[in-house]
């Protein structure tokens, strides 16, 4: 099971189209994947990259709750675009991306205590 959350932006003629995604593979492990300015943005790459950085990120290593989101976020997202975010906002992609890894690890947490919580009774 995979808890998917996918980010989208506002384009200057007023579309909110993806830029990125978001996944959980279990409670803690979190991974992400941005689709590059020049490509378009396809669902399913975007769910198996991001599915395969929850299990290894860049270096190997199992990505947990260790991990701050923010630094993160900034190491991986070198661009320092500000884009107009689903809540009308100008903010980084960095910070975006930040808050969605974030609100994911405390997302997955509930979702498989819940689970072990069901499959006790």
């Amino acid at each position: 099971m995979q808890l998917v959350k996918y980010l989208r932006h506002f384009t200057s003629n007023g579309d909110l189209v993806p830029w990125g995604c978001v996944v959980a593979i279990g409670p803690g492990q979190v991974g992400w994947s941005m689709c590059h300015e020049k490509d378009n943005f396809n669902k399913k790459l975007a769910r198996t990259i991001a599915a395969g950085r929850a299990a290894y990120n860049h270096n190997g290593v199992a990505l947990r709750d260790s991990v701050n989101p923010s630094t993160l976020a900034e190491k991986m997202l070198k661009r320092p675009y500000a884009i107009v975010a689903e809540d009308g906002q100008i903010r980084r992609e960095a910070d975006v991306l930040a808050e969605a890894l974030d609100e994911m690890i405390n997302r997955s947490h509930r979702y498989w205590q819940q689970e072990v919580a069901n499959e006790s009774r």
